[in-house]
């Protein structure tokens, strides 16, 4: 019996012995996915926020202001400013209620914001016409530009 155990030892010797000279095997299959670890520590609690509603917390913060076109042989335009540079502009449009050229051969052809994107320069709205016929601005009494602007504090 003992040769028998001294020849089953010594066989799985030598079978070890030769694995470990061998090539590796192909790697396995990807195992499943452990379970979710616990949640970490809570964050440090933010800043407290300014009191109020911000900039524009009531109606009375917001306004408009208009402008009407001069009379005058070389004025084709007309703006409307915010009071500072530091309000906020929120819209603008003109009105072609002037009397100074037909209706029918007047259309507008400036209807745009100027300077919002610039916060050291007042914002404004441009508004300007033109003859449909002789296609030449044209000035227009009583037209109007608006803009309406967030007083910023």
């Amino acid at each position: 019996m003992k040769t028998w155990m001294r020849t089953v030892a010594v066989v799985t010797f030598l079978a070890a012995l030769g694995a470990c000279g061998g090539s590796t095997g192909a790697t396995g299959a990807t195992g499943a996915t452990g379970a979710t670890g616990a949640a970490g520590a809570t964050g440090a609690t933010g800043a407290t926020g300014a009191p109020g509603g911000g900039y524009y917390d009531n109606r009375d913060d917001m306004y408009c202001n208009s402008k009407t076109m001069e009379i005058g042989a070389n004025i084709f335009e007309v703006d409307a400013a915010c009071n500072t540079a530091q309000d906020l502009p929120v819209s603008g449009g003109c009105s072609t209620a002037g009397i100074g050229a037909p209706a029918s051969d007047t259309v507008i052809y400036v209807d745009a914001p100027i300077a919002w994107n610039n916060s050291g320069v007042t914002a404004e709205w441009r508004c300007a016409w033109v003859s449909v016929s002789s296609r030449a601005p044209v000035n227009v009494p009583a037209a109007q530009a608006t803009i309406c602007c967030v007083t910023h504090p």
